[in-house]
């Protein structure tokens, strides 16, 4: 039996016959679980053999970091300490993590304002990472792949972690993964409102409310891209002129002006639809004749 070492307690049992018969010589070491793996599977791979009928998974306790919160509260509520990950079941993967996003969504867990965190837990929605284990019956992602992952079930709070492989998104080599953790959820959510909520094209209007927060800048450019003119509200000058960088065709300042007779000023018609950062739906009060 041959056993692949590597440096965070993993260890890899190939059968004799198998090293024989594949090629696969003296034992290595490496500190990066991600090169054995992936060295192993593409021999494997290249040679027509299936990687879960060669190589039999034995992994000793996999520990990690994370920041823990037991209770709600203050920023003091969140604690370093270490976790067992475990090893990936069907259907997962183990995701070594390399940047991960924090959202105000983090903010009302961690307060207790949001109690969608079964406590003692991991916060976190977004990360980026590297896949280190996979389990029985994965085939979308492969060990040594750089991923986002989003999810519903929390955990993005530590350096590793197990997620369902169906929640990974492969990463291009042009985005580094400190811009992809920190934009994943706001992404999708923009995608989602102007593609799925409301179908945004060439000839319609969009006012986005707090056109200079992330969504909200997100939404003003992919409108703006997609031919629509788009209307910001903000609440000073300073974010006006960010608002403007990012698509906003014009900007209200809802401290000093009234946004719907702005925006009936501007349009001179009806407007279509209007964006809020968590949601969109049609404004009565602008599509209300007079």
């Amino acid at each position: 039996m041959l056993i692949l070492l590597t440096g965070d307690k993993m260890a890899f049992a190939i059968s004799e016959d198998s090293c024989d018969r594949y090629g696969i010589g003296s034992t290595p070491r490496a500190r990066n679980t991600g090169v054995i793996v992936r060295a192993v599977s593409e021999k494997l791979r290249r040679l027509g053999q299936p990687l879960w009928d060669n190589l039999c998974w034995n992994m000793e306790s996999q520990m990690a970091r994370a920041i823990v919160m037991r209770a709600p509260g203050g920023p003091e509520v969140l604690n370093v300490e270490n976790v067992d990950v475990g090893n990936p079941g069907l259907g997962q993967a183990r995701l070594r993590q390399t940047a991960v996003g924090v959202n105000f969504h983090d903010i009302y867990v961690r307060s207790g304002l949001y109690k969608t965190l079964p406590l003692p837990g991991i916060p976190g929605l977004e990360a980026v990472g590297v896949v280190e284990a996979i389990g029985p019956g994965v085939t979308q992602v492969r060990v040594g792949d750089r991923v986002g992952c989003l999810t519903a079930n929390y955990g993005s709070y530590a350096e590793a972690r197990l997620v369902d492989a169906d929640s990974l998104i492969q990463l291009p080599d042009s985005l580094d993964d400190r811009s992809a953790a920190a934009t994943l959820l706001r992404g999708l959510t923009a995608q989602m409102l102007v593609h799925h909520v409301h179908k945004i094209g060439p000839g319609q209007v969009v006012l986005v409310h707090a056109a200079s927060g992330g969504v909200g800048r997100l939404v003003c450019r992919w409108a703006h891209h997609l031919g629509a003119t788009v209307i910001g509200t903000l609440g000073s000058e300073e974010k006006a002129r960010s608002a403007r960088e990012n698509g906003c065709d014009h900007v209200i300042l809802y401290r000093t002006e009234n946004f719907v007779e702005r925006v009936q000023a501007v349009m001179r018609r009806d407007a279509a639809v209007r964006f809020r950062p968590r949601e969109a739906l049609l404004d009565q009060r602008l599509t209300k004749p007079s």
